[in-house]
């Protein structure tokens, strides 16, 4: 998962952020894929429209059988189990057809509390009619995303209110008669910041990045989707502190690519529900320097922790021995 690895990435900061009710431990878990992070609705409508836009070869329309949340879960983790079956030779075998699980079947189905009063021959049987079309989808869907006929629809509803409009389409999908202007989709960057001697390994991923080879100029380009109104937008760009993750990622960016300058980086934004209006939000450099400073302070903040091998308490704590001023702000 791109969040959980050995590199610092933007999405980390606010486990650690005092500011975002972030801790040590909390950093701690979610760096080395102890926290578990559960996908919302919101988030997992937002994806399909990124994939839908910037890398469309991903998706398969199909439609899921009927059938219970147990017996579902059941066959996804044996299909999950089943991966990659090695034979005497050391050789991948292909994936067979459910029936020729009937181990793991069994044991998923021990696992999950299905059918204990049943013979195994019986919980075996049942699974197997009620989930051999679904494993094979799972099966066809691998490396890809599957979706409904209802959910395509739905997402590309979205595509289509931003492919056209002109603003939008000129940055998401405009890229013929450009000449000296390259583009990428969901750009992957690693990057290196030294503070304090600690060497902190970073990772970016941009949505869209824009190079303007004949004016050494680049553009980041972040989709977004809400459902809310696009007006509503602005307020949550600070709260949710997004500001600093274009900062983070404008460094990436220069990192890897010292000889160019950054120009106006964009928010795209369209509604997920309703009425799904777009909206373009260039940001200032105001903002990504506020942005800067921040996730420069709480790189330092992890990198004092990474020196010390302190994930039990905080800085401030450790050094003021636990205790806090209140004041009054004015």
């Amino acid at each position: 998962m791109y969040g959980n690895s050995n590199q610092i990435n933007q999405s980390s900061f606010r486990y650690i952020n005092p500011d975002e009710g972030g801790s040590p431990e909390l950093f701690y878990d979610y760096f080395t894929g102890k926290l578990e992070i559960k996908e919302t609705e919101k988030m997992i409508t937002g994806s399909m429209v990124h994939l839908a836009i910037l890398e469309p070869e991903k998706f398969i329309v199909t439609e899921i059988p009927a059938m219970s949340e147990t017996v579902k879960a059941i066959v996804e983790k044996v299909f999950a189990d089943a991966q990659h079956p090695i034979d005497w030779f050391g050789q991948e075998e292909p994936m067979g057809i459910l029936s020729d699980y009937k181990y793991l079947i069994l044991q998923a189905a021990e696992q999950l509390n299905y059918g204990q009063s049943w013979k195994q021959e019986t919980v075996y049987d049942k699974l197997v009619e009620a989930g051999k079309d679904y494993f094979e989808i799972l099966k066809k869907c691998q490396d890809k995303i599957c979706l409904s006929a209802k959910q395509k629809a739905s997402i590309d509803k979205i595509v289509n209110s931003l492919s056209s409009n002109k603003t939008m389409r000129e940055l998401l999908f405009d890229d013929e008669d450009r000449p000296g202007v390259q583009t990428f989709n969901e750009l992957p960057l690693f990057f290196n910041l030294n503070i304090d001697g600690f060497l902190m390994e970073c990772k970016a991923k941009i949505d869209r990045l824009i190079i303007d080879h004949e004016n050494k100029t680049f553009r980041i380009i972040d989709l977004k989707t809400t459902s809310d109104s696009v007006e509503l937008f602005p307020a949550l760009f600070e709260r949710r502190r997004i500001y600093r993750q274009l900062a983070f990622y404008e460094q990436a960016v220069q990192e890897n690519y010292p000889d160019l300058k950054p120009g106006i980086h964009s928010i795209v934004l369209a509604e997920s529900t309703g009425y799904n209006h777009v909206r373009r939000y260039d940001i200032s450099g105001e903002f990504i320097e506020k942005g800067r400073l921040e996730y420069m302070d709480i790189c330092n903040r992890i990198a004092w922790h990474f020196l010390t091998n302190n994930w039990f308490i905080s800085r401030e704590d450790y050094e003021n021995d636990y205790i806090r001023m209140l004041e009054l702000s004015y």
